[in-house]
């Protein structure tokens, strides 16, 4: 049974809000993980988080991040970096999200040991719009970082010798 979860959250719609599934996708045609970790490309889940995070070893995260940077910077967050922001007006897709679903599972014990956010600034959220060139930029960068973030965690990661054939639904959504 998975005690890892790699999560891509965004809406495949939405410009660079679809980063984090992007990545997870890109991630599964190029590597392969053990049994213990599961990648899912969760969508905008908001408190549907819940499942997938509790009783988690660990869980990373692959999302944009707005945080008044450069489009295309990437960024990295820790379970105590969330937690340390207070909780923000609830106005996106992903609300309410990451830190309620945290301080609920810790409040009952359940919350992952450590959780991992690898994410970027995004440049645009609009209807219908592929990734932006920076943020497209960024992928392969998540990528490396989901594998590092794993291995870090004593998980094998395994490159596969050939990649699978990239799903042709993913394709629109990155700039050309």
């Amino acid at each position: 049974m998975a005690r890892t979860f790699v999560l891509g959250l965004g809406n495949v719609l939405m410009g660079d809000d679809a980063f984090g599934p992007v990545v997870v996708h890109a991630f599964d045609d190029r590597y392969s993980v053990g049994p213990e970790v599961e990648i899912v490309d969760l969508g905008t889940p908001g408190l549907d988080m819940t499942p997938w995070m509790a009783d988690a070893e660990r869980v990373i995260v692959v999302d944009t991040v707005r945080a008044g940077r450069r489009p295309g910077t990437p960024c990295r967050y820790t379970k105590d970096d969330v937690m340390r922001q207070p909780p923000g007006p609830r106005v996106g897709p992903h609300d309410p999200g990451m830190r309620e679903t945290l301080g609920t599972l810790e409040l009952l014990g359940r919350a992952p040991r450590e959780v991992v956010i690898v994410g970027i600034e995004p440049a645009h959220t609009e209807l219908g719009r592929p990734l932006s060139p920076p943020v497209a930029a960024g992928v392969h960068g998540a990528v490396a970082a989901v594998v590092a973030a794993l291995q870090a965690g004593g998980l094998e990661v395994w490159r596969r010798s050939v990649p699978l054939e990239p799903d042709r639904r993913w394709q629109p959504l990155v700039a050309r």
